[in-house]
């Protein structure tokens, strides 16, 4: 069955939560630390996918510069909305061309592994194939993934039942508004439909713990993992300001770049640069 896979990433939209924890996504200093953390880690592992057949769709408020999102051209698709839910409706009128709907979220701090956006389609296929949620709204979690530990760069495992990079299903009739999942709470979702909750082997997903997240601070533990968990992720994941090398991976510029040549060049900082950015360097 035919269906149109697509990823959600909100950068800056307007949430209590970030209010409620005295967080700005609106300050010049908070967005320079979030344009470091989404190139270093969720830009360079999209553009790691190895299945590509898939829209990118990243919400930002209308009043962000617009050099956090110039360089995504012909990458990603910004959408420029106040709410999420204001950006969610953008997208289904505006980009939104089949009537089932396969979308994965992920934050903009976070990272998929190479092989996510395939998995997902091979999930999926599989489900529909089987008649899986009876022509309903079904979700689809990979429990298995990594925990980055941003100032000290370590990792840790990480299994859980509904993680935040969940994939919703949705059958969209004529007038029927979509849901999305950025229209439901991860921890709530197993309670709201269907899940196929896959027990997968290589970790699918890095959850990044940093100084600045909104409510992420406690899920770092002492063990560390070893570097096999790391090979579905870019190399590109490099030092960090503070001096840590992430994994034990060395950082010197021969190892500044992802598996094989889809992330490309980095800067001098280690981060993901776009093609248009590699030309303008060039030149």
């Amino acid at each position: 069955m035919r269906f149109q896979q697509i990823l959600m990433t909100r950068y800056n939209m307007e949430l209590s939560a970030a209010a409620e924890a005295g967080i700005d996504p609106f300050s010049s200093d908070w967005m320079a630390h979030r344009d470091l953390l989404f190139r270093r880690y969720c830009a360079a592992s999209v553009h790691n996918q190895t299945y590509r057949d898939f829209d990118w769709f990243i919400l930002f408020h209308p009043d962000t510069p617009r050099r956090y999102f110039d360089f995504l051209d012909g990458f990603a698709i910004p959408i420029l909305a106040r709410t999420t839910g204001e950006g969610i409706g953008i997208i289904q009128r505006e980009h939104i061309r089949s009537d089932m709907v396969v979308a994965s979220r992920m934050d903009n701090d976070d990272a998929i592994a190479a092989h996510f956006m395939q998995q997902v389609k091979v999930t999926v296929d599989g489900a529909l194939r089987d008649g899986f949620g009876g022509g309903q709204p079904f979700l689809v979690s990979f429990r298995n993934g990594i925990v980055a530990h941003s100032p000290s760069g370590r990792w840790c495992s990480r299994s859980q039942r509904s993680a935040p990079f969940l994939t919703l299903v949705e059958h969209l009739a004529a007038g029927e508004s979509w849901m999305s999942p950025l229209g439901i709470d991860h921890n709530d979702a197993p309670n709201m439909f269907p899940m196929i909750s896959v027990n997968n082997k290589e970790s699918a997903w890095a959850l990044v713990v940093h100084e600045r997240n909104i409510s992420n601070r406690a899920l770092w533990g002492p063990a560390t993992i070893a570097q096999g968990k790391l090979q579905a992720f870019p190399r590109s994941f490099p030092r960090h300001p503070e001096g840590a090398v992430m994994a034990g991976l060395p950082c010197g510029p021969s190892h500044n770049r992802g598996v094989g040549s889809r992330v490309g060049v980095s800067d001098e900082r280690g981060l993901w640069l776009s093609d248009r950015e590699k030309r303008r360097l060039a030149n």
